[in-house]
């Protein structure tokens, strides 16, 4: 059996995690070791999916980029029909509804173990027969022109039982070495996700829902992954993509003390996603023994209002300076990201935004970045979404990217899309005055990540034009 994983998105930073836990562990519970990613980072899925005969091909989508597996999926069955389908991700899961007929079945939630029982019965079978499928939890498939949804599967309750992460499935070329921008020097870099899952329930955030509760790995796991990256690949920088790292105080000491154990402490650097309410003074020490290097936090807003509403009332803008200026007084980089165009949002909180944007730059904030509201499945923001008619289970997807500043499904109809606009733009111009005018940023970006730096170009030319005069302008002044 021949089988193909295809990840429709690209990005020389962010390998396709998910995919490798998935043929990990088919290699590890049924002995599938020739199991193909074929990544768009690093080739043409198109002609990628045809370079050998496969069986079965899965493909993995977010939200934003469905169309392009929609796509896939259907010149895949165009030259081969005999070709089983499989969608994964996180925007099946959340609307399983949208399987076309060119995909054959769909896995909703994790995927790992409706993988393997798949895998099995294909193995056995050379097939998948519907009655079979039916007795398989967490899918949807379509049977005689009829879509059929199973049982909702189980969460993994033991995520030990997962195999760590077998990254020799991921082209080599994502462990070059590389400018790290996070810790401003050079490294090799990847991902580590310690725990699975958020607390928290923001209005707008679908991997809640992908994930559900939180559930951690033992720390002894952990620190078998660290080192196997650090010996097999020369790891020396980790980007932990865990929802709400903050969340445990105790479980991040033992894991500082298991650091120093190993004599790791201060050779290897981290970056997290914390949360502004969780963070304090203990709390920064404990990150700054971890060496952890930047904070992403999701700032959102700077109206109070909007703050509430978005994050469900347990943060506020003062925890969102606090974090900020916490950062300042620890040595540790923050990264943040804002939203425009929430529903009842109005211009004055836009400008409150604008406002705490300018605060966090002037206190010492390293990036800054923002997005548009955007509707995604099973969220409320979805919900508002389709009750206003802008969305739909079957709709241009292309529309649900963050950029999308110019079809803001989540403004409301009382507010001009000039003005709108007008506030976006001006957020854009301060975040770009202050990231891309760092001194020796252009040509740190264009030496290590030129790919990246042109793709990036090609997709929003506007904005790269107005990069060079922000440049031009930092460096050589009005004229």
């Amino acid at each position: 059996m021949k089988l193909a994983l295809v990840n429709v998105f690209e990005d020389e930073k962010h390998p396709p995690m998910g995919l490798v836990s998935i043929a990990t562990y088919l290699k590890e519970y049924m002995g599938l070791k020739e199991t193909k990613i074929i990544d768009a980072t690093w080739e043409n899925v198109s002609k990628g999916v045809f370079k050998e005969k496969f069986d079965v091909i899965g493909i993995s989508s977010m939200t934003a980029y469905y169309d392009r597996a929609v796509r896939l999926a259907k010149l895949i069955k165009e030259k081969r029909k005999d070709v089983v389908v499989i969608m994964g991700g996180i925007h099946i899961s959340t609307l399983p509804e949208c399987l076309t007929k060119d995909m054959n079945i769909g896995v909703a939630g994790e995927g790992e173990e409706t993988a393997l029982e798949l895998m099995k019965l294909y193995e056995k079978e050379g097939k998948f027969d519907p009655r079979k499928l039916r007795r398989i939890k967490g899918l949807v498939f379509w049977d005689k022109g009829k879509l059929v949804k199973t049982e909702k599967r189980e969460l993994i309750k033991d995520l030990d039982t997962i195999p760590m992460k077998d990254l020799s499935f991921l082209d080599r070329r994502y462990f070059m070495k590389r400018w790290v921008s996070w810790n401003e020097k050079d490294g090799k870099e990847t991902l580590l996700m310690t725990e699975r899952g958020c607390p928290f329930s923001c209005k707008f955030c679908s991997t809640k829902l992908f994930w559900q509760r939180v559930r951690f790995h033992s720390l002894d796991y952990v620190m078998r992954e660290i080192k196997d990256r650090i010996e097999k690949y020369g790891i020396d920088h980790f980007q932990i993509t865990d929802d709400t790292f903050v969340i445990d105080k105790e479980r991040l000491k033992k894991l500082a003390k298991l650091l120093e154990k190993e004599g790791l402490k201060g050779k290897i650097a981290f970056s997290c996603q914390p949360r502004a309410n969780l963070m304090d003074d203990e709390m920064m020490k404990i990150l700054k023994d971890l060496n952890i290097r930047s904070m992403n936090f999701g700032f959102e807003s700077g109206s109070e209002r909007m703050l509430n509403w978005l994050k469900g009332g347990n943060v506020t803008v003062e925890d969102n300076k606090k974090a900020c200026l916490l950062g300042k007084k620890y040595g540790i980089k923050v990264y943040g990201s804002f939203i425009f165009g929430s529903p009842g949002e109005t211009i004055e909180d836009m400008k409150e935004t604008l406002g705490l944007i300018k605060f966090m730059y002037d206190n010492g904030a390293y990036k800054l970045w923002h997005f548009v509201m955007t509707p995604f499945p099973g969220t409320l923001i979805w919900q508002i979404a389709k009750e206003r008619g802008k969305v739909s289970d079957d709709m241009d997807w292309t529309l649900l990217r963050h950029e999308n500043y110019k079809v803001p499904l989540l403004l409301d109809d009382t507010i001009p899309l000039e003005e709108f606009q007008k506030v976006y733009f001006r957020a854009r111009e301060i975040c770009d005055k202050n990231w891309m005018g760092k001194s020796g940023w252009i040509e740190k970006t264009l030496r290590h990540d030129p790919k990246r730096l042109i793709r990036k170009a090609v997709q929003d030319p506007k904005r790269a034009l107005n990069a060079v005069k922000v440049i031009a302008k930092k460096r050589f002044g009005k004229k």
